[in-house]
């Protein structure tokens, strides 16, 4: 499941993946490829769990983004 938010000031559309821990990894790279956002991040917090995963660019003039937060510490967070 992801929530979706449009701005109308900005013209952006940014969505929160919200999949239960052991699949939002897998779905916000589905989401990432799926809307070709190709400007990803990752960062860790200071005790490295949780991951909070961040993918954004430009589609048709509009800027989208996608992030999600991840709290399983035994994913590969590369």
């Amino acid at each position: 499941m992801i929530a979706w938010t449009v701005t109308a000031s900005g013209g952006a559309l940014s969505g929160q993946v919200l999949a239960p821990d052991a699949g939002r990894r897998g779905l916000f790279a589905e989401w990432r490829k799926a809307l070709g956002l190709d400007e990803v991040t990752e960062i860790p917090s200071a005790g490295g769990t949780p991951v909070y995963l961040h993918a954004r660019g430009v589609r048709n003039g509009i800027a989208v983004s996608v992030t999600a937060t991840v709290f399983d510490d035994s994913e590969d967070s590369r």
